[in-house]
């Protein structure tokens, strides 16, 4: 399994949802590799260069890399903070690098997108300051809805998802919240 960490910190809310899936899989004998963007130096720029490389990358050997790892493996877990309604712009580089044209999706004559990455799935996993009722009635789970639907599914990729809301002040209360959420949600995966 491939966990793909979109934070600059691990001590915070999405530290701890990383500590818990670890902590999941490990209990279940699954093995993992964390892809930590920030820690990595992951640089999010899709250069015009990229733009007319098809299929896996032959301008960017770590991308390349990482491509290959997506290929690999069957299951991904996200894991972000929602940053105004979306995705850190670190998470959008990644997307618009790695899941690139010819790669992860490619367009049909007719025009229509067709998906290359079926067959894999991914639990999408946000925290957000706002209450998790305000990002669902308000925000519309906007942050949720760019990895799941407007990424992810356009490549094919099967996904389940997870938003903790109230994340503001990282307390045994809110961690104990965040190991029950998580844990329920990995299961369901895991069993998927």
């Amino acid at each position: 399994m491939l966990i793909i960490y979109a934070h600059f910190d691990t001590a915070g809310h999405c530290g701890e949802v990383l500590k818990t899936v670890e902590e999941g899989l490990l209990a279940k004998g699954k093995s993992y590799e964390v892809l930590d963007l920030y820690a990595t130096g992951f640089d999010p720029i899709l250069r015009p260069e990229e733009m007319i490389d098809r299929g896996l990358s032959k301008t960017d050997p770590k991308i390349r890399e990482i491509q290959e790892k997506i290929i690999a493996e069957r299951e991904y877990v996200f894991i972000y903070p929602t940053w105004w309604s979306n995705v850190p712009a670190i998470l959008k580089g990644f997307y618009d690098r790695v899941f690139s044209s010819g790669f992860a999706f490619q367009y049909q004559k007719n025009g229509f997108p067709e998906g290359l990455l079926k067959g894999k799935h991914a639990l999408v996993i946000t925290t957000s300051g706002g209450p998790t009722f305000y990002q669902y009635a308000v925000r519309l789970r906007r942050s949720i809805l760019v990895t799941t639907s407007d990424t992810l599914e356009f490549c094919g990729v099967k996904t389940k998802n997870l938003l903790i809301g109230g994340c503001v002040k990282l307390d045994e209360t809110k961690k104990n919240e965040i190991k029950t959420k998580v844990t329920r949600s990995l299961a369901a995966f895991i069993g998927a």
